[in-house]
């Protein structure tokens, strides 16, 4: 009987140290919806539908537009990393950091 109770005692002690985790909202881009995400470094970088491209480089607390960087693409299809460059694909084709 006190076998049958450990497992279960165990998992219900397991999930609630995994609940207990928290997210933070971040000050983040507004105006799109999130769509990729992909980080090198320290750097992370947030491919949104609608606003196009941003940079955060301090763990997501501020973010910065590379929409210009990138001849104005507004939508993000998908990230990617290799090493220290990040490869973009945009409805206006692909650019690579």
């Amino acid at each position: 009987m006190a076998r049958r109770l450990l497992l279960p005692v165990f998992l219900l002690i397991l999930c609630a140290n995994v609940a207990s985790s928290q997210w933070l909202p971040t000050a983040g881009p507004e105006g799109g919806t999130g769509h990729c995400i992909v980080s090198v470094d320290s750097t992370i970088f947030l491919g949104m539908i609608g606003p196009g491209l941003y940079r955060s480089n301090d763990n997501g607390i501020t973010w910065e537009s590379q929409a210009a960087l990138m001849n104005d693409a507004v939508n993000i299809w998908g990230l990617a990393a290799a090493d220290s460059s990040v490869v973009a694909a945009t409805e206006k084709g692909i650019y690579r950091s």
